[in-house]
């Protein structure tokens, strides 16, 4: 977990530099304690008559983390696809000793779009056999305030006019503080325990429920 979270620092400090900024600007806000989980994920195969998908062939449907950066290790059954930025799924094919980088919401508000949060899903797979896939999203403090980036105007004018997302736009999440985002975004995953426990407004709002 430690190395891979200094691949995601030493990932922060490039894309740093190439906004202009400082290589440690974004260090003031993962601190020494910065919100790390690790999610070990089974995906059956689809002729498993246990675990038989019912979600007609998507393991996990289209989504954007919510956070800054996910490491990700796959293994060599696949599966995995990215949206493009013209709208097209393409996979993600396993290559050997790489990890695959997805980019969250909260970095994509951060870095005013410069950066674009990675629509991605994935295929129930027909390999026979389990696919594994363990994925480490790096982000900052839960009570970390988002600093202020300004970006400059010249790089602000390479960032994509227009990016075809089967993820909504009103859905991205936006509030500064970091915690309150990681929040939303939890309800947004597990729907199921939310609505027992919590009350979720239309403008995404979270407050428990009484009683």
């Amino acid at each position: 977990m430690e190395a891979l979270c200094g691949v995601a620092r030493r990932l922060m400090r490039a894309v740093a530099l190439s906004l202009e900024l400082p290589a440690d600007f974004f260090e003031s806000t993962f601190g020494t304690e910065p919100h790390v989980r690790m999610k070990v994920i089974r995906y059956p195969p689809m002729g498993d008559e246990v675990d038989r998908p019912v979600d007609h062939g998507l393991g996990v449907g289209p989504h954007k983390d919510y956070g800054f950066l996910t490491v990700l290790m796959q293994d060599d059954v696949g599966g995995l696809q990215v949206q493009t930025a013209d709208g097209e799924w393409i996979d993600a094919t396993p290559i050997p000793n790489t990890f695959v980088i997805n980019i969250g919401e909260a970095f994509e508000r951060l870095t005013q779009r410069c950066y674009v949060a990675t629509t991605h899903r994935v295929l129930n797979n027909a390999a026979g056999r389990d696919r594994i896939s363990v994925p480490v999203f790096f982000n900052p403090a839960v009570d970390a305030r988002m600093p202020d980036v300004r970006v400059p105007d010249d790089i602000l004018a390479l960032a994509p006019a227009r990016v075809i997302s089967d993820v909504k736009e009103h859905q991205l999440l936006q509030d500064s503080i970091y915690g309150v985002n990681a929040f939303k975004g939890l309800s947004r995953s597990h729907v199921n325990v939310f609505e027992r426990w919590y009350v979720v407004s239309e403008e995404g709002t979270v407050r428990r429920k009484e009683g």
